[in-house]
């Protein structure tokens, strides 16, 4: 199997793991994400959500248990809680995208992420900040996050 065809195959155990886990949109846990969210935060429709686990799986290698292989990631970063983050500039939007679940790709700025941090990572046990092109933040189950320097 070749490197395409291998993260085919990674995208759609993904994919097909998501469709089979208990999250729905309407869940108590992913309503109450957006509510802490507030203003602004957009939910994507399933076919752009699709698209955009497409695409971050495009960009970053994956385990085959569903993370990132940070191991892979050239220039990235183990970050201590979210302090590191708060240097990142807050106005910039970044596409929420989860590990478990049916629940949509939602798009907010990263100081209100950071904020709901608790609320947003409540909804799936692995948690990815994402913006096309330019990078990637990771909150895992075991209390990690790690973040991609750039591409």
């Amino acid at each position: 199997m070749d490197e395409k065809e291998a993260r085919r195959w990674r995208l759609d155990l993904l994919l097909a793991k998501r469709r089979r886990e208990a999250v729905k949109a309407d869940s108590p846990l992913f309503l109450d994400c957006i509510q802490a969210l507030g203003e602004g935060t957009r939910i994507c429709s399933g076919e752009e959500s699709d698209r955009l686990y497409a695409r971050l799986q495009g960009e970053y290698p994956f385990t085959s248990y569903g993370r990132i292989d940070w191991e892979r990631v050239p220039h990235q970063a183990l970050l201590q809680k979210d302090v590191q983050l708060s240097a990142v500039s807050g106005s910039k939007e970044y596409w929420i995208l989860w590990s478990h679940g049916d629940a949509p790709v939602i798009r907010t700025s990263l100081r209100k992420l950071l904020e709901q941090l608790d609320e947003v990572t409540a909804v799936s046990p692995d948690v990815w900040a994402y913006r096309e092109g330019e990078d990637v933040v990771e909150w895992g189950h075991d209390g990690s996050c790690r973040r991609s320097l750039g591409r």
